[in-house]
């Protein structure tokens, strides 16, 4: 499995994907190690475009699944375009910012790890996210018009809280029929499987029903 999360700071990208990362075992990418680089003295260096491409594309090309996080969209259009799910996280405003502040307390007191901002870039960052929200998230939804067939849009605390619930029915299936493509097992297997596995689950999206029935043909 393939996940892309992309959403203002503070909206709750690193909380879904810690979530799904636990759930599903499958490693983790922050695009912020990707933009800035941590290794530098002073506070906010990002890398060059060609850096992060070529930081992306690494992260691409050494794993057969991930799950990366970010708010940046200009620059990943490869990973939009390898991944299976596309969370967007669009949410209330007033949630971000607090969320912006209790992290930024929380890496002043050590609490959390991360470095500490500076009141200013605190600040910068609270304006920015109406930028996001009343600018940036237009832009995402018209790069993301291509990927309709798997973008899946976030609006409220309880929506994330389902995907993290759902989606672990619909990986193993996605995982046993990969098991069985591999390995050449008799289709037939996997049809009175899959009807199994439907009869439990009482509502399988049909997209899902489609994806999966692509391993058994």
């Amino acid at each position: 499995m393939k996940i892309h999360i992309i959403g203002c700071s503070g909206s709750g990208k690193t909380y879904l994907a810690n979530a799904l990362s636990k759930k599903y075992n499958i490693s983790h990418f922050d695009l912020d190690d990707i933009q800035w680089d941590n290794n530098a003295k002073e506070y906010g260096k990002k890398r060059t475009l060609d850096e992060r491409k070529a930081l992306l594309q690494e992260i691409l090309y050494n794993n057969d699944e991930w799950i990366i996080e970010g708010v940046y969209y200009a620059w990943v259009q490869q990973s939009f375009d390898e991944a299976d799910k596309i969370y967007v996280l669009d949410m209330p405003g007033y949630l971000y910012k607090s969320r912006i502040i209790m992290r930024s307390i929380k890496r002043k007191l050590g609490i959390l790890k991360g470095k500490k901002e500076t009141l200013k870039s605190v600040y910068n960052l609270l304006k920015w996210t109406e930028t996001f929200q009343n600018k940036n998230l237009k832009e995402i939804r018209s790069i993301l018009d291509r990927y309709d067939d798997k973008v899946i849009w976030l609006s409220r605390k309880k929506d994330v809280e389902k995907i993290i619930l759902s989606n672990l029915f619909l990986h193993q299936v996605h995982q046993f029929m990969r098991t069985m493509k591999k390995f050449h097992l008799l289709k037939v297997i996997g049809w009175i499987t899959l009807f199994h596995l439907m009869q439990q689950q009482k509502r399988v999206e049909n997209c899902y029903v489609i994806h999966i029935i692509t391993y058994l043909i």
